[in-house]
């Protein structure tokens, strides 16, 4: 299973800080398998929305949009959770 679940501290600082009102415009969460299920066929994925928002934090940016990834076919509520996770302030 490929698990981006990295510690919210790594060691380093950002070199870099992004803009005021920086908006990152694609990406994708992707929830526990048995809270989410993923299309079978493919490898599993799991990429939590904590992890996202900690990254968010981490280098400035204040805006995102979640984007539904092709793994959960018609079922979007992976999606809807992280934008509500995240808060609709913030995310769309």
């Amino acid at each position: 299973m490929f698990d981006i679940n990295l510690p919210e501290d790594h060691g380093k600082t950002p070199t870099l800080k992004a803009p005021p009102k920086a908006c990152d415009t694609h990406s994708h969460v992707m929830g526990s398998l048995e809270t989410y299920p993923q299309k079978k066929g493919l490898a599993p994925r799991f990429a939590p929305v904590e992890t996202y928002r900690a990254m968010l934090e981490r280098i400035g940016v204040e805006r995102c949009v979640i984007v539904q990834s092709s793994y959960y076919g018609n079922d979007n509520r992976c999606t809807l959770d992280a934008i509500a996770a995240i808060g609709r302030d913030r995310a769309r």
